[in-house]
């Protein structure tokens, strides 16, 4: 569901929120070490987000539907790499190669295969700075008149 958001474990630190496989995500943690890297948190309220994304690595959207997913557009404005289920409509918009991953639902659904997905978000972490500035200005570049040009091409497709 929506409420599965939180940062990768890239570093010191990380997060993730609720959902119906928070119990799986939490043995996984456990079972391979990573307590130190990986905090598990609870629903986050927009206030607590800013500072999340100061300290995040990247973000993590999981989410069975999400009509579009405004948590990418403020991580990306932090210059975080993104990694989003394919159900988060952000996904077909904003991330690409070189602004983060989408995850499909069998990657969800197996935490091997999902960590070894998440470990492409490295080569984006790994980018630094540089990384973050092309992940905000691809966040930077979606603006109205855009939204509504693709609007318009999925109402012309049909």
């Amino acid at each position: 569901a929506a409420d599965r958001l939180g940062a990768i474990p890239a570093g010191p630190h990380g997060g993730r929120s609720g959902g119906e496989q928070e119990a799986m995500y939490r043995e996984y943690v456990r079972s391979h070490g990573l307590e130190d890297a990986v905090t598990i948190g609870q629903f986050m309220q927009a206030e607590g987000l800013a500072e999340m994304y100061t300290i995040a690595d990247a973000l993590l959207l999981l989410s069975d539907y999400e009509p579009w997913g405004m948590v990418v557009n403020e991580a990306m404005c932090f210059g975080l790499p993104v990694a989003v289920s394919e159900h988060v409509g952000a996904s077909m918009d904003l991330v690409r190669r070189d602004s983060g991953i989408i995850i499909s639902d069998g990657e969800i659904g197996a935490p091997d295969l999902l960590a070894r997905r998440l470990l492409d978000i490295r080569r984006l972490t790994a980018g630094g700075k540089n990384a973050g500035r092309v992940i905000k200005a691809r966040v930077g570049a979606w603006n109205n008149e855009l939204a509504a040009e693709r609007i318009r091409d999925v109402l012309g497709s049909l």
